[in-house]
């Protein structure tokens, strides 16, 4: 009607002017600036040690001892051809190499003669430097043969060596699974943390501000959600240029696109759960009763993720995308991870969208009942009876 346009412009006004003033003044807050300066520092730490140190560190020291030093340079050769990253030590003293070994400076001392190699370790023997060891045995005892069958050993190998694998890759080029896995675990962290702290934080606000028009309470949780969008979208950006800057990740396209969605999700996720926060904290009590629904929405995410990913075309991960509580979760596991159809993120966002809107409906009208309990019974405000 006519008439109602310029209740509806006011509403949408103050739901505005709200929104934004609690956007710049959680964008200004000091957890805000910290915990998003935190978590870049962790996350940008961990990625540049894990490139300069853990992969220098991730190396196997192999002594030699004995007839074994004979193999020192066919085994660096060998390591190079498949990739391994080897340091090979010759020794002079068994004695001194095995308690190198013994105090865990040495990982491997090989002995023996190059047809019955013998090894020590003080923990089970790496399988990718066996099968090297085993095939540098293998190759000496073939020459052996080949030299009583008056052939050269380096004409053989010369043509064996001819031998060539032709290599392609898919243009643009695709993440392995291992990386789409870290991606969506790193998601489903980002989504958990940053769901439940901005409905904590709406319903902080709320109980504070007291109960005033629900345009203003609207657009409080609009100004606290932007928020907390905002900053999921900064860590999840900073995520991106850190591990494609390093090397972390092979391409840059499932970065971007699981960067993209996850605003959506959170979105999703925080209208769902939001309503939830503000009911439990405007039921009276004191506001770190809302503490056990914000462990509940992370453990919600990480159960979902490690329900999901083991499988993510499966049954389970199928059900947990139309489960509302659950979908953005899963379905955002479920992206990350290459699995998910169209028609499947489609339908889950519709069913995420009505349960939100159904479910503030209902809490809505329980907390008008409780705080006019006359208006609930005869119909209308008190005293119109």
């Amino acid at each position: 009607m006519p008439e109602d346009f310029p209740v509806a412009r006011r509403a949408t006004a103050t739901v505005c002017t709200v929104a934004a003033r609690e956007l710049r003044g959680h964008s200004r807050a000091g957890y805000f600036v910290t915990s998003t300066v935190l978590v870049l520092a962790l996350l940008l730490g961990y990625l540049l040690l894990h490139a300069s140190v853990f992969t220098r560190l991730g190396g196997t020291t192999v002594g030699l001892v004995g007839q074994a030093t004979a193999m020192a340079e066919p085994l660096r050769e060998a390591a190079n051809d498949v990739g391994e990253d080897l340091d090979v030590v010759p020794y002079r003293d068994a004695d001194r190499a095995r308690a190198d070994v013994a105090r865990g400076e040495l990982d491997v001392l090989v002995s023996g003669s190059l047809t019955d190699l013998r090894t020590l370790s003080g923990s089970e023997l790496d399988e990718s430097l066996r099968a090297l060891l085993i095939g540098i045995a293998r190759d000496e005892v073939l020459n052996a043969k080949l030299v009583e069958s008056g052939l050269d050993p380096t004409d053989v190998h010369g043509d064996v060596a001819t031998a060539r694998v032709t290599a392609e890759t898919v243009e643009p080029p695709v993440a392995t699974r291992t990386e789409r896995t870290c991606l969506a675990l790193a998601t489903v962290l980002l989504l958990g943390f940053g769901i439940a702290g901005s409905s904590l934080m709406a319903a902080r606000s709320l109980v504070e501000d007291g109960g005033r028009s629900r345009w203003v309470a609207l657009g409080k949780v609009v100004g606290v959600g932007l928020a907390g969008g905002t900053q999921l979208l900064l860590l999840g950006a900073a995520a991106v240029a850190v591990t494609t800057a390093t090397g972390a990740l092979s391409t840059f396209g499932a970065a971007a696109s699981t960067l993209a969605w996850g605003p959506v999700w959170f979105a999703l996720g925080y209208a769902l759960y939001s309503p939830l926060f503000v009911a439990a904290g405007s039921g009276g009590g004191p506001l770190r009763s809302v503490i056990p629904s914000v462990a509940a929405v992370v453990v919600a995410g990480l159960g979902t993720s490690m329900l999901v990913l083991p499988h993510p075309t499966g049954m389970i991960g199928l059900v947990a995308s139309f489960v509302p509580p659950l979908s953005p979760f899963a379905v955002a596991s479920r992206v990350a991870t290459g699995a998910a159809e169209p028609f499947e993120v489609v339908a889950a966002v519709l069913l995420t969208v009505a349960s939100a809107v159904v479910l503030t409906r209902v809490l809505h009208a329980r907390h008008r009942a409780f705080a006019n309990p006359t208006a609930a019974v005869t119909g209308g405000p008190p005293g119109s009876g």
